[in-house]
């Protein structure tokens, strides 16, 4: 039996339609022939937050993953709503995800992932939602943060991986964009496979709030990771690996969208 290989890794621009000029920085991997996972990183992040799950989910599905505007490779084009976002990610979506597909968001890639699902409706067979929850609390971590935005880049220096934008981005992000976030009202239409992941140390995104998001949720999975942080794609890839195949398992590929 002939072995099928993941396809190399593909980079691209993505033009959209609004504002003039706009794109965005898209990686493609894994096998064509595949289910489709849709990446989608946090505030201050990048596509490369998910590096140590697309090498091994390149190996049965089709990755589809981003830097969102203004992170990573990806332009800002200036001051931004929530929706701004959510519509550059439907139109990556109606660009390169023809057919049916799931979704992995972390922290506001989870808000994001909320709000596209309910946007795209039927295509969307399954969420998976890291860190995250219907708001971000106004916890001392996010004041903080909020102090120090601008010096972001300076942070991105040590941990570019981690941290993948310019302290302007991360100053209008935190100001004005996030404390716009509110998906709390979605969370009983969802009717998708849903995987909540929690950290008990997450000082960004409390657990008790990540819980309470998926006891809105009907037939949700929440795991609590005991020592999780923040990132719990890097501080805990084994745990989110064996989260991930769990929920991967009861998504529903069948069938046009």
């Amino acid at each position: 039996m002939n072995q099928v290989v993941a396809a190399p890794w593909k980079f691209s621009r993505l033009p959209l339609r609004t504002p003039a000029g706009h794109w965005l920085h898209v990686l493609e991997a894994g096998r064509r022939d595949a289910p489709t996972l849709l990446l989608l990183h946090g505030a201050a992040g990048s596509w490369h937050n998910f590096r140590l799950q697309i090498e091994w989910l390149q190996d049965h599905y089709r990755i589809v993953s981003l830097d969102l505007r203004g992170h990573g490779l990806s332009p800002w084009p200036g001051s931004s709503r929530v929706e701004d976002f959510v519509e550059d990610v439907v139109q990556l979506v109606q660009a390169r995800i023809p057919g049916p597909f799931a979704i992995v968001g972390h922290s506001f890639g989870g808000c994001l992932a909320t709000l596209v699902a309910q946007r795209l409706g039927s295509q969307v067979r399954g969420l998976a939602l890291l860190n995250t929850a219907g708001s971000i609390p106004r916890a001392p971590l996010f004041r903080f943060l909020k102090l120090f935005a601008r010096f972001s880049h300076w942070a991105a220096q040590i941990e570019p991986y981690w941290i993948s934008c310019h302290g302007s981005v991360a100053h209008h992000l935190l100001w004005e964009t996030l404390p716009a976030w509110n998906n709390w009202a979605l969370y009983p239409g969802i009717a998708v496979p849903t995987l909540v992941l929690a950290g008990k140390r997450d000082l960004l995104i409390p657990w008790r709030s990540s819980l309470r998001m998926a006891s809105l949720i009907k037939g949700s999975k929440s795991q609590l990771i005991e020592d999780g942080g923040h990132v719990c794609m890097w501080e805990s890839p084994q745990l989110v690996r064996d989260h991930l195949e769990a929920w991967l398992s009861e998504v529903d590929w069948g069938g046009s969208a």
